[in-house]
């Protein structure tokens, strides 16, 4: 009884006007009643009930929250309770129950996480909004007319074979339906203009494309477009029997001649100079496939797109732009295809995991035949039990030659019999014949040498077909998806751009590998274009010159586009400082590590790219706010990214945006190629790796270890002490130019005391120069072919003051960016500049950026005279002895001022951190 449970609460109040919602919401354990003491709101979280049965007690009752009782397994109202507006009974332990007719103002239930098996609606709920039954074990949904206000439907993770609506529930929003059993959706969902939300990966939808809704992103526009199709009066069903079929493997392994004999048994053989330069593409029709194979009642043709993936190494990278699901992999390989005949070779397991990685549903992965060629020449053995071990989307294994035609003919049997493990649906997907007939207009422009259009002329082939806007864009989504078109689009640049033959873009990216005209930093000018692009119009090189952009397979630097891909295999030598690392973790992909991973990460973190440490197998990346370093290297026989982290205070920031970076490529190929990829973090840790779980449970025990950093633990700040600059027995006699506006030391920047601390301190070692008058028109001409520039002016944020080319006693602003350009005169200065002035870090990154010197010294506050002095005075000490070493005497400098208990102080007493004060900026490339 509701009274017994109420002994134990906490009776809310509240002497303005209230509802009883208001009272508890969000109070565990308490109750609410209205003047007549009759119960209006109970929550009662997480408790032991068993059983509840509400009566005529609870007819009042507006808020009901019992979500956590685990051990609830039955709830019975007796009557209806005409004034309940929610309903919590989540995370519960109920099977079955029943919402009495008379529920006239409930607007949410929560049902989740049960073990519901029945749920029963016996009359209407006019205002019920939100309907949470996920993870249960619900069969079947069914809903009466009254269900008016339903907008969100969250029944995700059931065994739901079967949703019944109605036609009024005009209101609909959302709809989570993945995970369960559903064969049919309802084409009036179309006409509910209210529609946005549709999840149904998981399904079982029998003639529906997966591509269209298996995904683990919201389908609904897709979905739209399909239903609309079907809710036509004149729509005709037709099946589209159509796949690819990707024959891949290493070069030189027969899959062209594969290809050929496929088409005609009796061609000729191709000669060793026309193997596949990539990817080639005809299709092949299997004719009079029986229906007791189809389950269709008629015999049936199929047709294969044979793709023919070429195997040299070079073109994996944008293979993977071409494959999807819904095909059959055709693995080839033969006698002689080893390491020792094949310098490029790669084992099976590269190629079966890429075909293993494009899922036509959960649970089945597309099909693999495993096919050694060139059986007439010699033999190899094949552990077929440890390769389906492995992978079990391989379905059989054959061995054939393409000279032996019997031998041959064993092959295109075993393709047919392999088309039902394509994808359950493969024979019974229905489209609409308006929709295949503007797939086959395109077909004829493809025919007639049309390699793309625009999306306007796209939408203009489909609307002569009779498709209305919502039909285009699922019609174009599908089309993109199953490689018949490709469509970017999210990209600004080619959105507007649907290429119809994948083999004009694949020439296209061929035709820069292949160019033989890099340096070895593979450096694509612009001027090449022309060259490498001969038989294209300029707008087509515009355009491809952004595609190879969006596919992250090159960067822009210095008006200069930089391609990975064809980056030199030898590491480049570290500098002394970068001999070792603190920390080591080991990213393994699951199923395969995508070729061209790294060159993808390479292009979207280029910006941190250090001193061109750079390698078609690495990268060293650099933080200069925090002066960080990471080197990310790929093994990709490993499936694996090795990354490892320097960090002098151990906080290692680059690895938070390295995991980020790679997350998000893994997102595109989600989203673009419907892909499970996925990674797991390993931990190098006690000479052994260790899943980053594992790591986890001993960080939070261990407050010194290194690893702390990854799970946003509190890391031990440890003391950085830099390395001290190693004096150089062969100093090289550098010049330097001292310039200033305080001729006469009125300005209270002590311009020509330092000017004398840092003659007095280098004495004859360095040519020195000075300027105490500097106009700022004449910074330039004072800088020609000087080694170091030591500016010493007042300052503010983006300026800097020098004399007035007319009125030297007054002081000239000179923005940062006119001060680049002065110093633009002197080509570059060679080692330095030093801008010691208030707030002159802008300026400093502003010149460095440009490349008008290696290093560049700035401040990130206003200074005192006595902090540029100090500086000025320890970091030529120093450069005297190492002249040729600018950051470890700077961060030596730093150091050895940080540690003077007579350091300079602000103005509010406090001391300078000199590390933090002082920024030293470097030029990446």
């Amino acid at each position: 009884m509701l009274h017994d449970l109420i002994q134990t609460l906490t009776l809310q109040k509240d002497d303005g006007p209230i509802t009883a919602v208001r009272l508890v919401k969000g109070y565990d354990n308490s109750y609410a009643i209205n003047a007549a003491g009759q119960l209006t709101a109970l929550s009662i979280g997480n408790s032991k009930l068993k059983k509840l049965v509400l009566g005529k007690d609870a007819e009042v009752l507006e808020y009901l929250y019992l979500s956590g009782s685990e051990s609830l397994t039955e709830i019975i109202f007796e009557v209806p309770l005409p004034r309940l507006t929610r309903l919590y009974l989540n995370n519960c332990a109920i099977k079955e129950i029943t919402i009495p007719k008379g529920f006239r103002s409930l607007q949410q239930i929560y049902l989740q996480k049960n073990r519901l098996t029945k749920l029963v609606f016996e009359g209407d709920c006019p205002v019920l909004v939100l309907l949470d039954v996920s993870e249960n074990q619900l069969d079947r949904l069914s809903f009466h007319t009254g269900f008016r206000a339903l907008k969100y439907i969250y029944a995700d993770k059931n065994t739901l074979k079967r949703i019944i609506f109605n036609r009024s529930m005009r209101l609909l929003n959302t709809l989570h339906l993945a995970q369960n059993q559903l064969t049919e959706l309802a084409p009036f969902l179309s006409e509910v203009e209210t529609m946005e939300t549709l999840y149904l990966q998981g399904n079982q939808l029998r003639r529906i494309d997966r591509e269209i809704w298996d995904t683990d992103r919201n389908c609904w526009n897709t979905m739209k477009g399909y239903l609309t199709s079907l809710n036509k009066a004149n729509f005709t069903k037709e099946y589209l029997h159509e796949a690819k079929m990707i024959l891949i493997g290493n070069g030189e392994v027969g899959k062209t001649s594969i290809r050929l004999k496929l088409l005609d048994i009796n061609a000729p053989l191709p000669a060793k100079e026309d193997r596949t330069p990539g990817l080639d593409i005809v299709p092949y029709t299997i004719a009079n496939l029986p229906g007791t194979q189809t389950g269709l009642p008629e015999s049936t043709s199929f047709t294969f797109n044979i793709w023919d993936f070429g195997g040299q190494g070079k073109y994996r990278e944008i293979q993977q732009l071409f494959c999807s699901r819904k095909s059959l992999y055709l693995y080839v390989t033969s006698y002689d295809d080893t390491v020792a005949h094949n310098e490029l070779y790669i084992g099976y397991e590269y190629w079966l995991a890429m075909a293993n990685a494009y899922n036509n549903d959960s649970g089945q992965h597309s099909p693999v035949i495993y096919v050694q060629n060139k059986n007439d020449i010699g033999k190899r053995s094949i552990n077929e039990e440890d390769v389906k071990n492995k992978f079990g989307n391989v379905e059989e294994f054959i061995k054939i030659s393409c000279v032996d035609i019997e031998q041959f003919a064993a092959l295109p049997k075993l393709i047919a019999k392999s088309i039902s493990k394509i994808s359950d649906d493969i024979f019974t997907v229905q489209y609409s014949s308006e929709w295949l007939g503007a797939k086959e207009d395109l077909n004829q422009l493809k025919s007639q040498g049309t390699n793309y259009i625009s999306k306007e002329e796209f939408i203009t082939v489909c609307t002569r077909r009779g498709l209305n806007a919502d039909e285009i864009r699922a019609w174009l989504a599908v089309l993109d998806r199953i490689g018949a078109v490709i469509y970017f689009g999210d990209n600004e640049k080619l959105k507007d751009w649907i290429v119809l033959n994948p083999i004009w873009v694949k020439d296209a990216i061929c035709k820069v590998i292949d160019f033989e005209f890099y340096d070895d930093i593979a450096t694509l000018k612009p001027d090449f274009l022309p060259k490498i692009w001969k038989e294209y119009n300029e707008r087509e090189r515009e355009k491809l010159l952004e595609l190879l952009i969006s596919y992250h397979f090159c960067y822009e630097e210095k008006g200069n586009f930089i391609v990975p891909a064809l980056f030199t295999e030898k590491q480049p030598n570290y500098p002394p400082y970068l001999a070792d690392f603190d920390c080591e973790i080991k990213l393994t992909y699951s199923p395969f590590l995508p070729a061209g991973t790294l060159h993808k990460f390479m292009v979207k973190l280029h910006s941190k790219i250090y001193n061109e440490l750079r390698w078609k197998k690495g990268v060293v990346l650099h933080d200069g706010a925090t002066n960080t370093y990471a080197e990310v290297t790929e093994r990709w026989q490993e499936h694996s990214i090795y990354i490892r982290l320097k960090d002098d205070k151990g906080q290692h920031p680059l690895w938070e945006e390295i995991q980020k970076t790679l997350l998000a490529l893994n997102d595109d190929l989600k989203t673009t190629k419907l892909m499970p990829l996925d990674f797991e973090v390993y931990c190098f840790y006690n000479n052994k790796w260790k899943a980053k779980a594992d790591i986890e449970d001993v960080c939070m025990l261990d407050s010194t270890n290194i690893f702390r950093f990854m799970f946003d633990l509190p890391t031990p700040t440890k003391e950085y002490i830099p390395k001290q600059p190693i004096p150089l027995p062969d100093k090289a006699k550098l010049s330097i130019i001292f310039l200033t506006a305080d001729p006469e030391n009125k300005n209270h920047i002590r311009a020509p005391a330092q000017k004398q601390i840092i003659a007095d301190t280098i004495s004859d070692a360095f040519e020195f120069y000075d300027n105490l008058n500097t106009k700022y028109n004449e910074i330039g001409s004072h800088t020609v072919g000087k080694d170091i520039v030591h500016i010493t002016v007042h300052g503010i944020p983006d300026q800097l003051f020098f004399v007035h080319d007319e009125h030297k006693e007054r002081p000239n602003p000179v923005p940062s960016d006119y001060l680049c350009k002065q110093l633009e005169k002197t080509k570059e200065v060679k080692e330095l500049i030093l801008l010691i002035a208030c707030d002159s870090e802008t300026s400093a990154k502003k010149i460095v950026d440009k490349g008008l010197t290696k290093y560049a010294v700035g401040t990130t506050i206003a200074i005192s005279p006595k902090a540029a002095v100090d500086f000025s005075e320890k970091f030529y000490k120093l450069l005297k002895k190492s002249p040729m070493e600018i950051e470890s005497v700077f961060e030596y400098t730093c150091y050895e001022l940080n540690q003077d208990k007579y350091r300079a102080k602000h103005d509010d007493g406090e001391f300078y951190d000199y590390s933090k004060v002082f920024k030293l900026l470097k030029k990446t490339t």
